[in-house]
Formats: C-alpha cells, sequence, structure tokens
C-alpha cells in the first residue's frame, strides 16, 4: 500500500510535535497551519525533512461557517465569492483558496444548489 504525502490533523487536534511526527513519517505536503493565504515551507530541526505548509482557512470551511455560525446556503455562498474575490485582488502570487466541505454540511441539496 502506498503511505500518505499529504497530512491534516484530525479536528485540529495538534500539538507542538505534529509537524515533527509528520516529518519523520514523510510526510510532504501539510494542511495544519491556519495562518496565512500563501503556502510556505517548515524545516523539521530533528530530522531536516522539509514539508510544504498548505494554509486551510477556518474563515471557508463549511463546519465553522454553517454549522457554528448559521449562515445559511446564501450567506454561505457569499462568503466563499468573498473571499475569493478579496484574494484575487490582492497582490501577489501564490495564493490558496482553501475550501474546507464536508459532504454532510455543504453536500447537502439545498447548499449544493445555492453554490
Amino acid at each position: 500500500s502506498t503511505r500518505p504525502s499529504t497530512w491534516l490533523t484530525p479536528g485540529f487536534s495538534v500539538t507542538e510535535r505534529t509537524a515533527s511526527i509528520a516529518a519523520m513519517s514523510g510526510i510532504k505536503a501539510f494542511l495544519d497551519f491556519v495562518d496565512d493565504d500563501v503556502p510556505f515551507d517548515v524545516v523539521d530541526t530533528e530530522t531536516g525533512a522539509r514539508m510544504l505548509c498548505l494554509p486551510y482557512s477556518m474563515e471557508t470551511n463549511d463546519f465553522s461557517l454553517v454549522q457554528t455560525k448559521n449562515m445559511d446556503a446564501r450567506q454561505y455562498a457569499q462568503t466563499l465569492e468573498d473571499h475569493v474575490r478579496q484574494l484575487a485582488s490582492e497582490p501577489g502570487e501564490g495564493k490558496v483558496v482553501c475550501l474546507g466541505m464536508h459532504t454532510f454540511v455543504a453536500g447537502t441539496p439545498a447548499r449544493t444548489l445555492a453554490l
């Protein structure tokens, strides 16, 4: 079997050792950072392994917006559009638009229609 090369810690239960453990396990792309819209590299101090950190945005996560902030389908769709438009208007290249979507939230028929 093929080992995963990308990692997102379930439930954002990250510890101070998560990145190091991921690097030792051969992970090449890490999705646990929510601090930027631009990918960046991290070098593990224990192994010297380099990992690409791809931003994960809680501002576009369906669970955060629909389940926690109680947005309806149209509000959720508008928020995603606003997020993409804002990033596109900013100077620079290499930004990531992360759309964290779950089948039981954004994948419902009414929300899919709005998207």
